[in-house]
């Protein structure tokens, strides 16, 4: 079993692809703003903090916004100093952009737990990378403005995975369009026309009903600020089939376990919520305290003999903890220097009444 991306970049393509890049529509667009040439950090950083901040400007809660940020964190074991960037970023400002560049770096933890960080990877972004990523997220509001509005930002399809493909996400929704961000300097490769294909038909799969006027697929690159276009009528039938079939796993077998189960009502707990297990693990909390948790402000829910906890409601107790111990540690700050100050008085006091 394998991601989108995965599932995409094996897949044994014709020679210029499934989808050719002819077959788009392609819309220019013209502003006053010039990116300077050369970033200091890595560009899927500067893709990647692009994103997020157009998910957060778009009305995107933070927690969503940078979700999968947070959860390579945790799996880092550095929630706190996640949320310490998060706590800090707040639009396009120079610091916000530093923040979110530097909480970005965590996407690769989630998405591969096992890698060896990289300090270079959380390098501070300098003053003409910042301006960049500004002008970059910028360009994305403004395309969406024009194209929107967004209805979903980084978004799955329920009840369409397969034994091929088990997971995915698309970056953007809007009434009749899945839309696919890339902040490269070249245009879209044959995976990433396929990945796109892939996700038109998960969406169509889903039992997700936002999904059922979906009828166009679509890339936005601001860096070379052009938009790729597509209509699904416009791809031939046999390509659709192919895909289903033979890189998706829309097979028999696929329909027969889906009719089975199409009664039974389910809900997505892998990506929305933790097991209890999971939250030890992130939190280092003991086995016996977990179920004591909504003492604590977390609420626990039970589904199929298992107690979740929502991730958002975890990033947020995470967070109410962090500024609880920060006042702590605030006020020891303050009270153990007059503490030291005032131990000769008090023991020049103790000697004169002795």
């Amino acid at each position: 079993m394998s991601t989108v991306t995965q599932a995409a970049k094996l897949a044994k393509q014709p020679i210029g692809g499934f989808i050719r890049k002819n077959d788009f529509e392609i819309i220019n667009f013209k502003d006053e703003f010039i990116l300077n040439k050369k970033e200091n950090v890595h560009p899927s950083v500067v893709g990647l903090a692009t994103d997020y901040l157009t998910r957060l400007l778009l009305g995107e809660k933070i927690y969503n916004a940078f979700s999968i940020s947070l959860r390579g964190a945790l799996n880092k074991n550095q929630a706190t100093l996640a949320i310490h960037y998060l706590n800090n970023i707040k639009g396009l400002d120079d610091d916000s952009i530093i923040y979110a560049s530097k909480l970005v770096a965590y996407d690769v933890f989630y998405r591969n737990p096992l890698f060896i960080d990289n300090p270079v990877s959380r390098k501070k972004p300098n003053k003409k990378t910042i301006e960049n990523i500004r002008i970059l997220v910028n360009r994305n509001l403004q395309f969406f403005k024009k194209f929107g509005p967004v209805l979903r930002c980084g978004f799955e399809f329920p009840g369409a995975y397969t034994n091929k493909i088990m997971k995915g996400d698309a970056d953007y929704l809007t009434n009749d369009t899945i839309w696919d961000l890339k902040v490269s300097i070249h245009s879209p490769t044959s995976q990433n026309r396929l990945q796109l294909l892939i996700y038109y038909l998960l969406a169509k799969h889903s039992t997700d009903k936002i999904f059922r006027d979906v009828s166009k697929i679509g890339i936005f690159n601001p860096r070379i600020n052009t938009a790729y276009l597509l209509d699904i009528n416009n791809i031939d039938s046999n390509i659709i089939k192919n895909v289903e079939q033979n890189i998706i796993g829309y097979d028999n077998n696929y329909f027969n376990e889906r009719l089975k189960n199409e009664n039974i009502v389910t809900f997505n707990v892998d990506n929305e919520c933790y097991t209890l297990k999971e939250v030890r693990q992130i939190t280092n909390i003991p086995q016996y305290r977990l179920k004591q948790l909504e003492q604590d402000g977390l609420k626990l829910f039970k589904k199929e003999n298992k107690y979740y906890i929502k991730k958002i409601d975890l990033y947020e107790w995470i967070e109410m903890n962090y500024r609880k111990n920060a006042k702590s540690r605030l006020l020891f700050a303050i009270i153990f220097p007059i503490y030291l100050l005032l131990i000769p008085t008090i023991c020049l006091i103790i000697q004169f009444l002795i």
